[in-house]
């Protein structure tokens, strides 16, 4: 009795679709290696199941399926784009952008932080200043008091204003040896005589 004719259409059945795969997928790759190993063929297959996971099948002689992907483009002529060497080159340029904007920023950020210490340093400097001048102002109106004070101590006429007519007076009551040597009216002007 042989088997009845089957018709080839997608199993509904997830269950009965995956169990179908795994039988049917190591049925593939066994015929695969019979083939490799009878006929000394070189044999790359590839298979991705459903849910998206790949199984692979390498010759011995083929060595790797790289080799064999080769030999498939050397034969039909055909390039296979290879996606991981671009994807590889546009990182190294985003990589070489990124290095060059941080050598930038590197620099502008030694340009403020010169700029910084120097606006820093003028502050200290004009801080400085205003504190020497503020020190030399009240030096200055120390010693302007300490001179005062000294004034008042040996002027006693300083400490007030006294009218003309008063320090006349008192000079009229000084003693008469203060002045020893003064003109009296009556003496000859010793000017008025001239030597012949």
């Amino acid at each position: 009795m042989g088997r009845g004719k089957i018709t080839i259409s997608r199993i509904e059945n997830k269950t009965t679709r995956q169990v179908t795969f795994a039988k049917r997928r190591a049925g593939l790759l066994k015929k695969t290696n019979e083939l490799s190993v009878l006929c000394d063929a070189q044999i790359g297959l590839i298979i991705f199941s459903s849910n998206g996971k790949m199984y692979e099948y390498c010759s011995a002689e083929a060595s790797s399926m790289e080799n064999i992907i080769k030999r498939y483009q050397l034969a039909t002529g055909t390039r296979i784009v290879e996606h991981h060497n671009d994807s590889i080159e546009i990182l190294q340029q985003q990589l070489e952008n990124l290095q060059r904007k941080e050598k930038i920023l590197e620099q502008e950020n030694g340009q403020i932080y010169h700029m910084i210490k120097e606006h820093e340093a003028a502050a200290a400097l004009a801080q400085h200043h205003q504190a020497q001048v503020t020190m030399e102002s009240k030096a200055e109106d120390e010693n302007r008091n300490q001179l005062t004070h000294v004034f008042e101590q040996f002027d006693p006429f300083a400490a007030e204003e006294q009218p003309s007519s008063t320090v006349l007076q008192l000079s009229n009551t000084l003693p008469s040896n203060f002045y020893p040597f003064r003109l009296l009216p009556t003496q000859p002007n010793l000017q008025d005589y001239s030597l012949n």
